[in-house]
């Protein structure tokens, strides 16, 4: 793990030599670090939106559109016996 992630505090220090908990401990800090950011990041992305109001609105009229196609349709219909088992599956084999 030190080797990827760079030298650790004690690899600078001349004739210091850190235990198997030492490093342990050291390891754990820097995936708590990693983690700490990784947390960061994901609520900067989850607070920005992805898409502007004008490319939603265009996806959800495609949307529509596609589920009122007679391709989709005759696709629900066809499936429908699949999805009636797996839900029968789930709910009573579960």
């Amino acid at each position: 793990m030190n080797e990827a992630a760079g030298p650790g505090w004690a690899d600078d220090a001349a004739g210091v030599e850190l235990s198997p908990e030492e490093r342990a401990a050291e390891e754990r800090l820097a995936l708590v670090d990693r983690i700490t950011g990784l947390e960061a990041q994901v609520a900067e992305l989850q607070s920005a939106p992805l898409l502007s109001p004008t490319e939603t609105v265009a996806l959800e009229r495609n949307v529509v559109a596609i589920q009122g196609s007679t391709t989709w349709r005759v696709g629900r219909a066809v499936m429908f016996p699949v999805r009636a088992l797996r839900y029968a599956k789930r709910r009573f084999l579960s």
